[in-house]
């Protein structure tokens, strides 16, 4: 329950944080059953959830609401199985209300299940996280050159376009790349990739931090996007972003972000030489970019989300 004349603090808060969730059957069960146990104990107004289930009974009647963060499966429904899709299908019409993290997600989401406008509002989400880190902010090292790419590279990432460039471009072959996260490089992967400079490492929020603090650009090669939070991230930490022209992208980085075609490697080799070697097209991204992102805060995601339970109850 939700006492709307106390809105700065924080009555009951119960959650557990694991920095990686192993994908195991057993976990999930035991998450449904704390799920359900809480909410035979507090009898909620609003069940928020951040993923499409079907798992859970409730005593009374109650407002139902879900957070939409892509159509992804929809739109690429060559890389998936059906089966999400029609789950999906089955049970959007329980909820209440829908939160898209962007205008482009809402467009998307309105034309594939026909929900009216009415039930469906969007709350940016944030990259100002690492607020706590700024204190340690490292300075970039010129001698040490390297372009940062955030999270997984398979299927509509479209990180190959980002290894074309690199493999087609002479002055590009000997520039850096890592790949923060995603899934380990492959055996085919390594062979391709260790003819060049792309590694890959792994760390925690403060390594991430130092990495776009220290790169000479964060680079996006995705053909679609919910929101693209390394955008917003790369922005607040004066990292400029080269981005594919997908439109939630768009969206989000407006003039701020150096946008290339998604299917041009010459578009994208111009655009990489242009911010590393044109020091003033380079600074006139970072000082868009720290604009752009004072748009995006938690404290607003929070108020605007607390704003439509307000409305709905």
């Amino acid at each position: 329950s939700l006492d709307f004349g106390i809105t700065e603090s924080l009555i009951n808060k119960i959650s557990l944080y694991l920095q990686r969730y192993p994908n195991l059957k057993v976990l999930n069960k035991f998450n449904n059953f704390l799920c359900q146990f809480y909410i035979n104990k507090f009898s909620p107004n609003i069940f928020h959830e951040s993923y499409y289930s079907n798992n859970f009974n409730f005593k009374k009647k109650i407002s139902k609401v879900i957070t939409i963060y892509d159509t992804i499966h929809e739109n690429f429904p060559e890389y998936y199985s059906k089966e999400k899709i029609n789950q999906k299908k089955k049970i959007i019409d329980k909820y209440d209300h829908f939160i898209c993290i962007s205008e482009n997600t809402k467009k998307n989401f309105m034309e594939l299940y026909k929900v009216p406008e009415a039930k469906i509002s969007v709350t940016y989400l944030a990259g100002n996280h690492f607020t706590n880190l700024y204190k340690n902010k490292t300075l970039k090292n010129e001698e040490d050159i390297f372009l940062l790419y955030v999270g997984p590279r398979k299927l509509y990432k479209n990180f190959e376009i980002i290894y074309n460039t690199i493999k087609k471009n002479k002055n590009l072959k000997n520039i850096k790349v890592l790949c923060f996260g995603g899934e380990k490089f492959t055996d085919e992967e390594k062979r391709n990739y260790s003819k060049f400079n792309i590694q890959q490492i792994y760390g925690s929020n403060e390594d991430l931090f130092k990495l776009y603090c220290s790169a000479a650009c964060l680079i996006v090669s995705s053909k679609y996007e919910g929101f693209c939070l390394p955008i917003v991230e790369a922005m607040k930490l004066g990292c400029p972003v080269i981005s594919s022209d997908n439109p939630a992208a768009k969206e989000i980085g407006m003039d701020a972000v150096i946008f290339f075609n998604q299917d041009s490697v010459d578009d994208l080799s111009h655009k990489i030489q242009k911010t590393l070697y044109d020091t003033s097209f380079r600074n006139f991204y970072v000082k868009k970019g720290l604009e752009r992102e004072k748009f995006f805060s938690w404290e607003k995601c929070a108020k605007e989300t607390l704003g439509i339970y307000k409305t709905i109850l």
